[in-house]
């Protein structure tokens, strides 16, 4: 009996309450920003002053309608103090304040425009959405609201994107958006054609693309399925099968190291540059930086941006006056080791919440539903915009930044919603079943 409970699924109960209009208000918000960031029909509204902030005040907006009105509303028995509101978030909340406090004296006491503030404002994207979810009647359904707006704006970009065959990258630094959307078809409970289709689709765009940014969150999706199919696997087989499936999975290991030292001897023909000569000399200003003050680094009270002398940059809104091309490195950089620790720290936290969620939803699994395929695409979502936040700058764009931080928040949500304090994340996890 205790085995069969054990194996109930994970999945909305019939009961489960319905999404109200804030939760429409606040995914709305979201679609709005990813639609602004990924800029299918190259309008380039995040290069508009007062047009790229409208997603952000929507998203602003809505969450505080949200979280007020479940204050008020809501059924649910809570702390509501602002301890609980960030509530896995704390650590990220101080650096974001540091940040803050940096780069307004940045701009209002050195006359700096080029700040950091958008790194630490955006930041605040976490603990505000995640507790939208967990106050939410349907905090699944919400999160697959969201999953559905990211596989909406991932086909239409990519059907434009196939059009245009590697000629101009779509979604570049956005890859975290759209490529693990093949990993949404992989675990969605969808006829196998449709499925096959939607992994397919949505890998392929990788190379449409052609840029290594995109290669390499590629990469991590095909890795990551294949590791979740041998851990299904393995657990159904015998001791003499999980030898030959230990085979299959070295296999495809070793092929996808082959792939990776092939592209690498034939990097210059195969693959795109990378502007390496800009990023190098970029990164070694700000790993520079960093050696001139490695403990607290210059407190996010200078540029975020470095001029470039080594050769005229042709777009001209940029004027030669461009970001590092590596968040971490600008985090480290000026945030020395001292606030660095606070947000690298906070990153691995997030992370763990995610990959706990991923592996009680796979001791819980269904196939009948869809929650699945939902926290699975927000995790590999998240651990893609972690690999993809090293070779580009994103945090310093307000739409990519909310781009960033909604997986990690939803996932967030959905970690405070069902699980239990004072106790291990993992083991006092516990879902909604079917009733």
């Amino acid at each position: 009996m205790a085995t069969a409970t054990q194996r109930q699924s994970f999945s909305m109960p019939q009961d489960v309450h319905p999404l109200v209009m804030t939760d429409y208000l606040v995914l709305a918000s979201l679609g709005l920003a990813a639609l602004w960031a990924l800029d299918p029909f190259l309008l380039l509204p995040d290069r508009i002053a007062v047009l790229k902030f409208v997603p952000a005040v929507c998203l602003a907006g809505a969450m505080l309608l949200g979280i007020v009105g479940s204050a008020m509303f809501a059924p649910y028995d809570r702390s509501r103090d602002i301890y609980a509101y960030l509530e896995g978030a704390r650590v990220l909340a101080a650096f974001a304040a540091s940040v803050v406090a940096g780069s307004l004296f940045a701009k209002y006491g050195s006359g700096i425009d080029n700040t950091f503030l958008t790194l630490g404002v955006f930041i605040l994207v976490v603990p505000a959405l995640a507790t939208v979810v967990s106050n939410s009647g349907s905090p699944i359904r919400f999160c697959l609201g969201y999953v559905l707006v990211c596989v909406l704006l991932g086909g239409l970009i990519g059907v434009i994107q196939i059009a245009n065959f590697a000629q101009y990258a779509y979604f570049h630094s956005l890859e975290f958006v759209v490529i693990p959307c093949a990993v949404f078809f992989a675990f969605a409970p969808l006829n196998r054609v449709y499925r096959w289709a939607g992994i397919v689709f949505f890998a392929v765009l990788a190379v449409a693309q052609h840029k290594n940014t995109g290669y390499l969150v590629l990469l991590f999706v095909i890795a990551y399925l294949a590791i979740c199919k041998f851990s299904e696997v393995i657990r159904r087989v015998s001791y003499i099968d999980r030898y030959y499936y230990g085979l299959a999975i070295l296999a495809v290991a070793l092929t996808l190291i082959a792939i990776v030292a092939v592209g690498i001897a034939y990097r210059e023909e195969w693959l795109p540059s990378g502007n390496t000569v800009y990023r190098l000399y970029t990164y070694e200003v700000a790993w520079n930086r960093f050696l001139e003050s490695p403990l607290y680094g210059t407190l996010f009270t200078e540029a975020a941006t470095e001029k470039f002398p080594l050769y005229e940059i042709t777009d001209g809104s940029a004027r030669g006056i461009l970001p590092t091309h590596s968040d971490p490195l600008d985090v480290l950089a000026h945030g020395g080791l001292l606030l660095s620790s606070l947000f690298f720290g906070s990153l691995v936290l997030l992370s763990r919440r995610g990959f706990e969620l991923t592996r009680l939803i796979e001791r819980c699994k269904s196939h009948n539903d869809w929650s699945r395929a939902t926290v699975h695409f927000l995790f590999v979502s998240f651990a893609t915009a972690l690999v993809t936040m090293c070779f580009n700058p994103i945090l310093l764009s307000p739409n990519r930044s909310i781009a960033f931080w909604a997986p990690a928040a939803l996932l967030l949500g959905l970690s405070r919603r069902y699980g239990r304090r004072k106790k291990s994340p993992l083991q006092n996890l516990s879902f909604p079943r079917h009733q």
